[in-house]
């Protein structure tokens, strides 16, 4: 039976869940507080990596070859292009670490992999720097996604197939909520209100909100996606990550350390220069052909992490019908059309929420496929 939806929160996993409940021929409403364009709005940014490797985890190692797909039938059912096939090359600096740990689970799942010497970054990259690493694990079917082109592509989908969408703050009221002075209680509401959730709801789970920078270093052509593969740096100290360059953007250099905790609605926005030098140090020991490249642009950003790294997927407690979706802790994004149709059979009854996702109290681990996430902060 068709049902009447209100989706709060238009970034990645809310603009999935409203485009998929449309689909299924629910009505539905989607609300986004900021207008187009806010640097403060979720899944701001202008690329994401997209990546099978998750260390030992199998069930997140299947649902991004799932979501793949699923950005390949959006590419078709929008004619244009949102993902770049460029690869992504992980920098492994032990023989027994993360990128092992991954290379096993991509092997098992059938996916394709190739343990590269470091030495053959140099083949990948115009100038490499590879003394300090022990082999390169290169995944060819991965690749980086355009982030803002997505969002914006699926939420104008959304809209033009006959979903209503709102510019305004959406306050929760028990079994309702308000925004701009409209009531909406309806048969199911979704709060997938990234790095807000913690200022709206009280739950068990301990979510932090930190704030995150990415440096663009200016380079020619030659560093451009798709001529050089994404890359992650996991088991350096400082944890770097990137890509070449793409929607007018030069290359990408981010450190994922966690950054400051901060209030979405109090903190201040500001540029670290500890950051910026943290960058410039890498680029210059990773891709020595950079290192006096010019800063072109910085960027902010917010991960909402839970201690778990787990997302929140889960019924808020003591609501009817009352969904949170968020904390993507870092690796979120790619999996936003799969998510998006897991949440929407949550929303149908058709399955029962993952324990893994569950609103509950968490403790802080590490170890694991959790090594490229729970990180120390700055």
């Amino acid at each position: 039976m068709n049902s009447t939806v209100t989706v709060v929160g238009a970034g990645i996993f809310g603009v999935c869940t409203a485009l998929e409940l449309l689909d299924r021929g629910h009505s539905v409403t989607l609300i986004e507080q900021f207008k187009d364009g806010d640097s403060r709005t979720t899944s701001n940014g202008i690329t994401r990596n997209i990546r099978f490797s998750h260390g030992d985890d199998v069930w997140y190692t299947r649902s991004a070859r799932k979501a793949k797909s699923l950005w390949r039938q959006l590419e078709t059912r929008f004619s244009t292009q949102l993902m770049d096939k460029c690869g992504v090359a992980w920098f492994s600096h032990d023989e027994d670490g993360w990128a092992s740990s991954s290379q096993k689970t991509l092997e098992a799942e059938g996916i394709p992999v190739e343990r590269l010497d470091p030495s053959e970054g140099k083949k990948l990259y115009p100038s490499f720097g590879y003394a300090d690493l022990a082999f390169i694990l290169f995944e060819p079917d991965a690749g980086v996604l355009r982030a803002q082109k997505s969002v914006s592509t699926i939420r104008k989908e959304f809209t033009n197939c006959g979903g209503r969408y709102i510019q305004g703050r959406a306050e929760p009221n028990g079994s309702y909520l308000t925004v701009n002075g409209e009531v909406f209680n309806g048969d199911a509401l979704v709060w997938a209100c990234g790095p807000w959730i913690p200022n709206l709801f009280e739950l068990s789970t301990d979510i932090k909100v930190t704030m995150q920078e990415v440096t663009f270093f200016d380079s020619t052509p030659e560093w451009n996606s798709p001529n050089v593969p994404a890359y992650s740096d996991v088991e350096d100290e400082d944890a770097f990550y990137g890509c070449g360059g793409l929607e007018g953007f030069p290359f990408k250099v981010g450190s994922d350390l966690r950054g400051p905790v901060f209030d979405p609605d109090k903190d201040d926005r500001k540029l670290s220069v500890d950051q910026l030098q943290i960058c410039t140090d890498y680029i210059g020991k990773r891709f020595p052909a950079l290192e006096d490249s010019i800063i072109v642009d910085r960027r902010l950003c917010q991960y909402t992490s839970t201690g778990d790294s787990n997302w929140i997927i889960a019924p808020l407690p003591g609501l009817k019908n009352q969904w949170v979706v968020g904390a993507g802790s870092g690796h979120g994004f790619k999996h936003g059309p799969i998510l998006g149709n897991y949440v929407a059979d949550l929303v149908e009854g058709k399955c029962d929420p993952e324990a893994k996702f569950a609103a509950n109290d968490r403790p802080y681990l590490t170890g694991g496929w959790r090594v490229m996430y729970n990180r120390p902060h700055i």
